[in-house]
């Protein structure tokens, strides 16, 4: 049986027109359609105030789609982490070389920074071997590795400095320490060869010796003075 697509097309209009009025409340018109054979037929549209359609241009009927709201994923805490690279990371109570090392990053292990201090590069951790103390870390050197911004932590203003000892060179030679690579001057140069040092331990080097031999080891502590007698060579001086 054939279809004529006139016929269909102006169906669904009255349908349409139908379903207009029913939405503003009018009562569904009775329309006149007339047939290839000249008859007209009388139409009467109830209209479904939930159904909506529409018409394209092949005559079919295609449901209106629903528009869908994308959702925006919620914004993740950035995390900073520091991790130990080609060697040990020192762990040290305070945020400069002048506080004790009390503890060590393994190679390759990773924590995560707690805050940052107001001397810049140092960052506040968790010990991994005592997760009930802190330590602080530096983020300036070559044996650490920063992931985040050290910017986005809480900063600490802070700093409670060690009291520590000095180191007196009564030596002909300059001496160098370190870590720090502090060097005291000779006997001579009376004004420089007494230099304050923060608790640690440190080791001495005659810096005017080829080689620059090693002279002590020495663990510095507080309210106190060591004084060096000998140089690189072992010769014994004493001070003026």
């Amino acid at each position: 049986m054939l279809i004529n697509l006139s016929r269909v097309s102006l169906v669904v209009t009255v349908i349409s027109l139908a379903v207009a009025s029913q939405a503003c409340g009018l009562p569904p018109r009775r329309a006149s359609i007339t047939t290839g054979s000249g008859s007209q037929v009388q139409s009467s549209v109830a209209a479904s105030p939930t159904a909506t359609l529409s018409i394209v241009e092949n005559n079919t009927l295609t449901p209106v789609a629903t528009p869908t709201v994308g959702a925006t994923a919620s914004p993740t805490t950035t995390l900073v982490t520091v991790t130990a690279a080609e060697g040990k990371l020192s762990i040290r109570s305070g945020p400069d070389i002048k506080f004790d090392a009390i503890a060590v990053l393994e190679n390759g292990e990773t924590v995560t920074a707690l805050a940052r201090s107001i001397i810049d590069g140092w960052v506040e951790i968790r010990i991994p071997s005592q997760p009930s103390k802190m330590g602080w870390v530096s983020t300036m050197t070559a044996h650490s590795i920063v992931i985040g911004n050290i910017l986005d932590l809480p900063r600490i203003d802070e700093v409670d400095w060690p009291v520590g000892s000095y180191i007196l060179n009564c030596t002909q030679h300059r001496l160098i320490v370190k870590p720090g690579e502090q060097v005291v001057q000779p006997a001579s140069v009376t004004t420089q060869n007494r230099v304050w040092f923060a608790p640690g331990l440190y080791s001495i080097y005659d810096l005017d010796m080829s080689g620059q031999p090693l002279v002590l080891n020495l663990n510095i502590r507080a309210h106190g003075q060591v004084t060096v007698h000998r140089d690189g060579s072992h010769q014994w001086s004493e001070c003026p």
